[in-house]
C-alpha cells in the first residue's frame, strides 16, 4: 500500500496523518530568540490509552492535545463524518489504524458490530436492554397510528431521532418525576399497550 499523507484538520501546517496510521510533524521554520530555526519533520511516537486505543500528543499555540490515532486517520481519509460519531475498527483490532479498516458509525452501531461481527459478549445491562428492545408504535400528536417499529433503536437508525427522547415517552423522565408524552413531534407507545 502506498502511504499517502494529509494535513490533520485544525492542525494544518503542523501535523500530518497517513492512510496507514502514521503521524508526523511538518518541517517548519519558527522564531528562536532573535533568529529563526528549522524544525525537521519527524514521526511521532504512540502510546496506548487504558482501553487499548493508540494515542498521540500534538501541540498548537503552546497547548498540548492528546488525540486518538484512529480518529485522526478517519477525519482525514474516511467519508461519512457526523457530529458525535464513533470510529469503528472493522476487524476489531484497536491498533490497526489503516484507513480501509476504519468507518464512521453511531455508538450503537459500534456496539452492535462488536457483538454480531466480533462475537464479543454484551458487557452491561444497558446494552442488553438496547439489544432486547420492545416493539413500539409511532403516533401523530392527534393519536393516529403512523408506523410500527421493532424498537426505539430502529427509529434512531432509520430516522435519526435520538433514542433517549423516545425512551422518555415510553419510560417517563425519572429526573423530573413525570412522563414526556411526545418526542420529535410524535407520540410513542409500546405496541403491547397500543394493541390491548
Amino acid at each position: 500500500m502506498i502511504e499517502i499523507w494529509k494535513d490533520i484538520p485544525r492542525f494544518e501546517g503542523l501535523y500530518q496523518v497517513s492512510n496507514i496510521g502514521n503521524i508526523r510533524s511538518v518541517e517548519r521554520i519558527v522564531p528562536f530568540g532573535s533568529q529563526y530555526r528549522t524544525i525537521k519533520s519527524s514521526n511521532l511516537r504512540f502510546f496506548k490509552k487504558s482501553k487499548g486505543y493508540l494515542s498521540v500528543k500534538i501541540y498548537k499555540d503552546n497547548r498540548q492535545y492528546t488525540m486518538y490515532v484512529h480518529r485522526l486517520v478517519a477525519m482525514a481519509f474516511c467519508d461519512g463524518y457526523f457530529d458525535k460519531a464513533d470510529v469503528n475498527h472493522k476487524d476489531g483490532n484497536k491498533s490497526d489504524n489503516v484507513s480501509s479498516n476504519l468507518e464512521w458509525c453511531t455508538r450503537f452501531e459500534n456496539q452492535i458490530h462488536s457483538v454480531k461481527v466480533l462475537h464479543n459478549k454484551l458487557g452491561n445491562r444497558k446494552i442488553c436492554k438496547k439489544w432486547n428492545s420492545k416493539p413500539i408504535v409511532q403516533l401523530s400528536i392527534g393519536g393516529e397510528k403512523i408506523r410500527d417499529w421493532s424498537s426505539s433503536f430502529e427509529v434512531q437508525r432509520v430516522l435519526g431521532f435520538k433514542e433517549s427522547g423516545i425512551r422518555k415517552c415510553l419510560y417517563g423522565d425519572k429526573q423530573k418525576g413525570r412522563r414526556s408524552y411526545q418526542s420529535h413531534g410524535y407520540k410513542w407507545v409500546y405496541a403491547k399497550d397500543y394493541y390491548q
